[in-house]
């Protein structure tokens, strides 16, 4: 485990009853959609500075996201490569939002993703 995955473990603690907070496989990522009507999923890369910048707003971040009912969850692309696979994402860091139950938007550029959390 990498220290980015302990950050997210701490921050995912203090944030455990809104988030389901890490997923491990294609299937957890189905379920978190069929679970929620609205959700983000932030596709990221544990060397990926961009990542690592995303990861250390989080806690100032998240309340707003909980504030518009979204729950907040996380896919290492480089541990779950089916995940990437499957919606076809390249690119890290990119944000997933999912609404009504199917995806709303996709978001990989750099400036779109922090104008948007």
């Amino acid at each position: 485990m990498n220290l980015l995955d302990k950050i997210m473990i701490f921050g995912a603690k203090t944030m455990k009853k809104y988030t389901s907070f890490m997923l491990r496989s294609p299937e957890e990522l189905k379920s978190l959609v069929w679970k929620n009507k609205k959700s983000v999923v932030v596709f990221w890369h544990p060397l990926c500075k961009p990542c690592q910048k995303i990861m250390m707003m989080l806690p100032f971040v998240y309340p707003k996201l909980r504030i518009k009912w979204y729950t907040l969850n996380f896919c290492n692309i480089k541990e779950v490569v089916e995940c990437a696979k499957e919606l076809g994402i390249t690119k890290t860091p990119t944000l997933v939002i999912y609404q009504d139950w199917k995806i709303q938007k996709m978001i990989d550029d750099e400036k779109e993703i922090f104008k948007f959390l």
